[in-house]
């Protein structure tokens, strides 16, 4: 008996058939098979006595069914370039999902950036209203104060006119006085020390009216006479003769 045992590469697993060569005559052996799925057998071999002496070299040959493949560079070649096709799109594929993705977020950027533009609007349109309702608001004060400062500057110049006038009644009145001879010492006194003093321009208002009565009762015979009082020249008699400080007209 002769075992044989097949080794099988390639992922080759089909049958092979086992058949002995230049086998002696009247030797007897036994040719088979080796099915798919299995790499072994038993061979065998009988030698009768018939066969004569000698030394003898038998054959095994193997045959079975099994793929060709001509120019295999080639179709090395053909499934390298495959390969390198299938791993280029592979990387094509790739690319093209990530470009969509990054297509995605700049078309979700540009919408987030045109609802910020469209909100932007009403508040820009809100600062410019504010803005020149200040300017209106500014322009008012300004005018305001341009208005307050010319009536101050008014006020003050009727108050220097005032002023003035005041001071120029005020040296009238004492030019006046000072011609009609008033004595603030005669508005206690009686109608002669009036007479001496010549008017009662400096006395009260009721001081004037009793020295009046005064100066009237002694003038009843006079006419035509006159006094100073408070600068005018005031008439206490019709009769001929005036006394001390009155005068004829």
């Amino acid at each position: 008996m002769i075992p044989v045992k097949l080794t099988k590469r390639n992922g080759f697993d089909n049958k092979v058939q086992l058949t002995f060569q230049k086998v002696p005559k009247n030797l007897q052996v036994q040719n088979l098979a080796i099915d798919k799925g299995k790499d072994e057998a038993l061979l065998r071999v009988f030698v009768p006595t018939t066969v004569a002496e000698g030394t003898y070299t038998l054959f095994l040959q193997a045959t079975g069914q099994v793929s060709y493949q001509k120019n295999l560079k080639r179709l090395e070649r053909a499934t390298a370039g495959q390969k390198a096709a299938v791993d280029g799109l592979k990387t094509a594929t790739d690319a093209a999902a990530a470009a969509k993705k990054a297509a995605d977020a700049g078309t979700k950027a540009s919408a987030s950036a045109t609802a910020a533009q469209k909100a932007a609007v009403p508040k820009a349109a809100a600062a410019m209203k504010a803005l020149v309702a200040a300017q209106t608001v500014e322009k008012t004060t300004v005018a305001a104060q341009a208005a307050a400062d010319k009536a101050a500057t008014g006020a003050q110049v009727k108050l220097d006119l005032a002023s003035k006038a005041a001071e120029a009644a005020k040296v009238a009145s004492e030019k006046d006085t000072r011609k009609c001879g008033t004595n603030k010492a005669a508005c206690g006194g009686s109608e002669d020390a009036i007479g001496r003093s010549g008017g009662i321009g400096r006395c009260s208002e009721k001081q004037q009216r009793q020295l009046l009565r005064k100066l009237r009762a002694r003038t009843e015979s006079h006419r035509d006479c006159y006094c100073c009082i408070d600068g005018r020249r005031q008439s206490i008699g019709r009769r001929s003769g005036c006394i001390g400080g009155c005068h004829r007209s």
